[in-house]
């Protein structure tokens, strides 16, 4: 049985640690990777995620295919 992907974030998660899985930019097929980190903003038509090591990972809402609220780091 497959499960949808579904983005479950809101502009409300702001400060909220978050994993979310984008399609990267271009025409291959497949192609995904994960971020995770804690939302800076999140406005539905953009994510901004600021990771661990302090990057900041912008993609637009339309590339994102699923997302949700983590537990805290340990």
């Amino acid at each position: 049985m497959r499960f949808p992907f579904e983005v479950r974030l809101t502009p409300a998660d702001a400060g909220q640690r978050v994993v979310i899985c984008w399609r990267r930019p271009g025409h291959v097929a497949g192609k995904v990777t994960d971020v995770l980190g804690t939302v800076e903003d999140c406005d539905g038509r953009f994510f901004s995620i600021r990771t661990a090591r302090g990057e900041l990972a912008v993609g637009p809402g339309e590339r994102a295919l699923a997302g949700k609220v983590m537990p805290p780091a340990r």
